[in-house]
């Protein structure tokens, strides 16, 4: 067990947002290889690991997400938002699959690995 933090390094550092933006939530991407990144103003920003690099920055939603989340399979990606909206996207270009109103802040959300059919 190592006594003192000198020797562990960061393998990579994303720097903080410049402005009033700041990083609500993250979440990896396949094999690790990516990371999903939720903004207080409504964007998902797509950072490349590989190429250590912004890949696309999608404003999703019109306030602060606080949370978003991957099925098992990475087909599908949700987001919960301030704005009262949770929306199910793509995760290959952040398109809105389709989006779900609740006219108050939607804290978390989740599809279920269960039913196809949100309805069930």
């Amino acid at each position: 067990m190592r006594d003192n933090n000198e020797d562990i390094k960061p393998t990579h550092e994303i720097k903080a947002p410049e402005g009033d933006m700041t990083y609500t939530d993250c979440i990896w991407g396949p094999l690790d290889k990516s990371i999903y990144i939720a903004t207080s103003n409504g964007k998902i920003i797509f950072y490349d690991l590989d190429k250590k690099r912004i890949e696309s920055e999608v404003l999703v939603h019109q306030d602060e997400i606080f949370q978003l989340s991957l099925t098992h399979d990475f087909t599908m990606m949700t987001s919960s938002s301030r704005d009262g909206t949770a929306k199910v996207l793509n995760p290959r270009d952040l398109s809105i699959v389709r989006t779900f109103s609740y006219g108050k802040p939607v804290r978390t959300s989740m599809v279920s690995p269960l039913f196809d059919d949100p309805n069930h």
